[in-house]
């Protein structure tokens, strides 16, 4: 049987280019021959190289930052190590292990001889998304994936029997997608999928495409996550348009310990109105406490508040070294992009399941908002090209949630144009 063997990389910072070079040889851990032919790549980027017959490559120039190297072959368990460019020149022997365990096709029903007529258009919404550029985006070997939905637990699980290959006419990509993980709860309605993607540009076939591509690109970019951690990087969230403030459930409690603190201090002013406009005095006399004062005492417990001033970002990271930086912070945070609106495509099922009860898009036309907090509190890094180690630890819902899709990412190496 031949071994189609791919070889990614993830979690990288494209920061300044240094002279680094990687090199490396990848064999079998068993027999020791080489894997030839070898698909080499930055993953999540369109940077890559192939292997000689010797399973020999080499990455002259590589970027500075922090990276995980991610060997992954059908047939083999998928090999992992973390590098950073200091560690640089670097010479490796990826040895990759048999994988025991074969691909076992599980039935969803009794007299159904495959999962897709069933499962297909649900995997294709949380998968692909049902963005206005998933339309024109094509899974192009949909023979290769396994559906297994356990009754007992509500959940579907998908898993490949191959690297999954889209075609993206809208953005102008070939994806290569190697999916590790995809488990949806049609109960909770929450899905979680991963794995290591590989962007192809595709040829235009005149400058009319070749423009509609850019636009297109950069239609995807402005208010994505991509865009928010590379402006998160950078300090220029307000400059990039982003708005991120703490979201706050108002408590009883909340509002009593406000209104004591406003009537110990409206006891001390002598001779001014008791109004919110007369606290004029010690930390309680600055805009952004009156501000708060205000919205506690006019709302009633149970209000989301999202209060102002938005959040800067010093308030959200720390510097860990030259190319990244920890993102950490507590309970929920409201994330705006306020010049670009909910589409009219947020929310609707994909092409396939019964829209009898079609979803109803109460956040059409309003500002971009997605809801963004750490699973049990575990912090991410961040690095300057817009990826994310640990990303897994950070949950997003409405926007993002939606958004975020393979219908709509754009590899690292993207560069924006604008702002």
């Amino acid at each position: 049987m031949r071994v189609v063997c791919l070889v990614f990389w993830m979690s990288f910072c494209f920061g300044a280019i240094a002279q680094n070079r990687l090199t490396g040889r990848v064999v079998d851990a068993g027999s020791r021959t080489p894997v030839a032919l070898a698909n080499v790549f930055l993953a999540s980027t369109s940077i890559g190289t192939v292997t000689g017959e010797r399973g020999e490559f080499v990455i002259n120039q590589l970027p500075e930052g922090n990276y995980d190297l991610v060997v992954s072959c059908i047939g083999y368990e998928t090999y992992t190590r973390n590098i950073r460019s200091k560690d640089l020149p670097l010479n490796l022997q990826v040895e990759l292990k048999a994988r025991t365990e074969t691909l076992r096709e599980v039935t969803v029903s009794n007299n159904e001889r495959s999962g897709w007529e069933k499962w297909g258009p649900v995997f294709l919404e949380h998968f692909i998304g049902t963005s206005v550029f998933a339309e024109d985006m094509q899974l192009m070997n949909k023979e290769a994936l396994i559906f297994d939905f356990n009754r007992l637990t509500n959940k579907l699980k998908v898993t490949a029997r191959e690297r999954l290959v889209m075609e993206n006419h809208a953005l102008g990509y070939v994806l290569k997608y190697d999916l590790t993980r995809f488990e949806y709860d049609t109960a909770q309605h929450m899905f979680m999928y991963g794995g290591y993607s590989f962007f192809e540009e595709m040829q235009p076939r005149n400058a009319a495409v070749k423009l509609r591509w850019q636009r297109n690109r950069q239609d995807a970019y402005r208010g994505s996550l991509l865009h928010f951690v590379r402006s998160l990087y950078a300090g220029q969230l307000e400059k990039q348009g982003f708005e991120v403030r703490p979201k706050l459930v108002l408590t009883q409690e909340e509002k009593l310990r406000v209104k004591k603190i406003y009537d110990a201090v409206i006891s001390q002013q002598n001779g001014l109105s008791q109004t919110m406009s007369g606290i004029e005095m010690n930390k309680y006399n600055n805009r952004d406490s009156l501000n708060y004062f205000r919205l506690v005492t006019k709302n009633p417990a149970g209000t989301v508040l999202a209060p102002d001033p938005p959040l800067q970002e010093e308030q959200l990271t720390v510097t860990i070294d030259s190319t990244a930086k920890r993102f950490h912070f507590i309970g929920k945070l409201e994330v705006r992009f306020p010049s670009r609106k909910f589409p009219r495509e947020y929310g609707r099922p994909a092409i396939g399941i019964s829209r009898e009860a079609p979803r109803i898009n109460l956040l059409q036309g309003m500002p971009l908002i997605t809801d963004i907090e750490l699973d049990h509190g575990k912090p991410v890094t961040v690095f300057a090209d817009g990826s994310l180690a640990d990303g897994i630890n950070l949950i997003t819902t409405y926007y993002w949630a939606w958004w975020e899709k393979m219908a709509n990412i754009l590899p690292y190496d993207y560069k924006a144009v604008g702002k």
